[in-house]
């Protein structure tokens, strides 16, 4: 600005010296108009400092360096020529939408795979013990015995232990087992007795025995009849039960 009479700048500023730097602190967007004057003529030049509230930042413009020392306060060095700013100030806020976006789907991707709690209801039964199982179960028929399932309840019968114990039956094709015979056998014999050891069914006015494939097998008049099927019983047969307990058919 050599032969310069008067430079003045607005707004707020006024006349400056015609060589060398102003600083200027707007606290809001500010356009800068610097007039020089001479007796040839007066020359106008304007640049714009913008200032982004509560973000510190640093702006530049036209060979002009400008830089926030508090929020809403910029500070800034005006030079001759136009320039512009720019600030990227969303680029924190857009990535934290972003993280936040993957957070959700992850939590909604584990929701999803949670697996479903399933309740099982068993029938009651005492302590160390099996449910009753009442399903018909596939065996092997012996020769000469009937193929049809069992479903009758039959007339009164029962078997007969040897110290006089009595277990009464009703044919009903349920599974006996260790708790069905524990009032009839020895205390350290009950363990070789099976939970499920043998089924008494009743079927067409006529009894029948099957070994349930028991561990200790099951003897029936002394003839062993594990995985053999059923076997029809009479009045007075014997059976043993894994060699622990024997006791008379009574019907």
């Amino acid at each position: 600005m050599n032969n310069t009479a008067d430079i003045s700048i607005s707004p707020a500023v006024g006349t400056v010296p015609n060589t060398g730097v102003y600083v200027v602190t707007p606290s809001y967007t500010t356009t800068y108009t610097l007039s020089a004057s001479n007796s040839a003529g007066t020359v106008v030049a304007s640049t714009t400092v913008t200032v982004a509230p509560y973000v510190g930042s640093t702006y530049y413009t036209n060979s002009t360096y400008s830089g926030t020392t508090e929020p809403g306060t910029t500070t800034s060095q005006v030079n001759t020529g136009n320039g512009s700013a720019t600030l990227a100030w969303w680029l924190p806020y857009l990535l934290l939408i972003a993280l936040l976006a993957v957070a959700a789907i992850i939590i909604v991707i584990l929701l999803l795979r949670k697996p479903v709690a399933q309740a099982v209801h068993y029938g009651t039964a005492r302590a160390g013990t099996m449910p009753a199982v009442t399903s018909p179960v596939a065996t092997l028929p012996a020769t000469g015995s009937p193929k049809t399932t069992p479903v009758a309840v039959g007339p009164p019968a029962k078997f007969v232990a040897a110290n006089g114990s009595e277990l009464s039956l009703a044919g009903d094709g349920n599974p006996l087992g260790r708790r069905d015979f524990q009032s009839m056998v020895a205390p350290d014999k009950a363990d070789l007795i099976s939970r499920q050891h043998i089924t008494v069914s009743y079927e067409n006015g006529q009894y029948y025995i099957e070994d349930r494939g028991s561990t200790n097998g099951t003897r029936l008049n002394g003839s062993p009849i594990k995985g053999t099927g059923r076997h029809a019983l009479k009045d007075g047969d014997t059976i043993d039960l894994a060699g622990a307990l024997s006791f008379v058919f009574r019907s």
